[in-house]
């Protein structure tokens, strides 16, 4: 074997070393919001819930009652409530009203008229099947030393005693049980029908004896955790519920080698990249996300085969809410990997299931759900709609488009539209004029301008929202978009349908 093969040979085994014992170490996180959809699909389009009075013990009830309608009303998905809610005398006025009682509910046709009352989504109701403690005793058998003698060391000095003899006795303990158990009801309005009907159990138990020096938790604390338990299902049945995850970053898989060796290339393209990385790992490590995705984007143009970097930019987009952004991100840092990433393929999974849950939200709520955002960089909307950069300005609307395409009175219409903004090469952004304008039979109805704003190059969905309005005559609208920047803009149209 010549020298240079065994140093080859050597130097392979170093990094395979070093590659394990990066590997093996967690680097710094990064927090991430993850969004579960309600466990109940149905109820994913109810926005305004209108509280019924529970069966029960009377008192219980009507705390239950208060205790549902509170948790409801406090859910906050992305910042904003989740529900309105109609309280519990609203509704009995309603049915007063009407002459009807709670049990009439049941019948589509009542549940309809009185929800439609109501200007309600849905009505819940519930009864509470079970509420109480119970409390056992039972024995346990311990153990005490009769007899013992006393234990020496090599002088002859008592170092301690040993048990030589002992007998057996019990001790009297308690063992406490709570359940709560629900019956819960969640009425559709628009149909009748129900789309919730269960049997929610809570419990909690504890035990202990008296020799061990705590005291076991009274019926009334362990009531209070089962109902607890119930309440929690409640929310999860009926709300998407946002989970904060811990995902980690990925460090330079060169610069464990530039220490060694002093190549600041490692597999990027640019020697000035790898301390580039380091900087914006560093950032980020710090707490400074937003620092350490400017520095990492700002490398993309020159480092964008490299999977360390394209799957930490993958994070910055999902923290962001970008989903579709890092999805593209992580799969092209996939692709890269020469061999399988369990990070890489942790986010692949992760994103995916934000994605589907997102888009269910979306069409749902989009009152909560749509935003607005950058959807494209220069590089991925190039690349998507084949184009290099122009020599002036331009804009071109990619996609536009309402939701839903039928509403009634009181709806909230959302109106988006994806449009790229085009630049000369080193243009970091331009001045964006968007105008949305209501029309009928060809006669503008409502315009909404807005001011200009500095867009960066890129792709980009905007949108507006638009409570239709009680007068609105029946009948085929459209909406005109229309997007400006210098002289370049681009219009499209699109239509929806008001009903009664």
């Amino acid at each position: 074997m010549t020298y240079d093969a065994a140093v080859r040979i050597t130097t392979l085994v170093v990094v395979i070393v070093f590659g394990a014992v990066l590997s093996g170490c967690a680097g710094p996180q990064v927090q991430m919001t993850v969004v579960k959809p309600p466990s109940v699909a149905e109820a994913m389009t109810l926005k305004r819930l209108a509280m019924g009075e529970f069966e029960g013990i009377a008192d219980e009830a009507s705390r239950f009652g208060h205790d549902v309608e509170d948790i409801l009303a406090s859910v906050r998905i992305q910042g904003k409530p989740y529900f309105e809610i109609v309280s519990t005398r609203e509704t009995a006025s309603a049915l007063k009203a009407k002459k009807r009682t709670y049990r009439d509910l049941t019948r589509p046709d009542i549940a309809r008229t009185v929800g439609s009352s109501l200007k309600a989504d849905g009505i819940f109701l519930g009864r509470i099947v079970r509420s109480g403690a119970t409390e056992n005793t039972y024995q346990e058998t311990r153990s005490r030393c009769t007899q013992s003698q006393p234990t020496y060391n090599k002088k002859g000095e008592v170092t301690g005693e040993v048990c030589i003899k002992s007998s057996e006795y019990t001790v009297s303990c308690i063992e406490r049980n709570a359940g709560y158990e629900f019956a819960p009801r969640l009425i559709e309005t628009a149909t009748g029908r129900s789309i919730f009907s269960d049997t929610l159990k809570g419990s909690a138990t504890d035990k202990g004896c008296p020799d061990r020096g705590r005291s076991v938790q009274d019926g009334a604390g362990l009531l209070a955790q089962a109902r607890k338990d119930v309440l929690a299902q409640i929310r999860v049945a009926l709300a998407p519920v946002e989970n904060r995850v811990a995902v980690e970053i990925m460090e330079s898989d060169s610069s464990m080698l530039d220490r060694l060796f002093g190549d600041g290339a490692g597999s990027m393209r640019s020697k000035e990249s790898g301390p580039k990385f380091d900087s914006g790992y560093e950032y980020v490590k710090a707490g400074r996300m937003d620092k350490g995705c400017e520095i990492w984007k700002e490398m993309e143009p020159i480092e964008n085969e490299y999977a360390p970097l394209l799957y930490n930019i993958g994070l910055c987009e999902e923290s962001s809410g970008n989903e579709e952004s890092a999805r593209d991100y992580y799969t092209r840092a996939d692709k890269l990997s020469i061999t399988p990433d369990k990070k890489i393929a942790a986010a692949l999974a992760r994103i995916e299931k934000q994605i589907e849950s997102k888009q269910m939200l979306t069409k749902a709520r989009p009152d909560i759900f749509y935003r607005s955002a950058q959807s494209r960089t220069i590089e991925q909307d190039q690349k998507v709609y084949k184009y290099t950069a122009p020599n002036n300005t331009q804009v071109k609307i990619r996609d536009a488009k309402v939701f839903p395409e039928r509403v009634k009175a009181g709806d909230t219409l959302i109106i988006s539209m994806d449009y790229s903004v085009m630049a000369p090469k080193g243009t970091p952004d331009v001045n964006v004029q968007e105008t949305v304008v209501l029309k009928k039979d060809g006669k503008p109805l409502k315009t909404f301008p807005e001011d200009p704003i500095t867009r960066p190059l890129g792709g980009r969905i905007s949108e507006v929202k638009y409570k239709i309005l009680s007068g609105m005559p029946p009948g085929t609208y459209v909406i005109e978009q229309k997007v400006q920047a210098g002289r370049s803009f681009d219009v499209r149209s699109v239509k929806f349908a008001v009903g009664s």
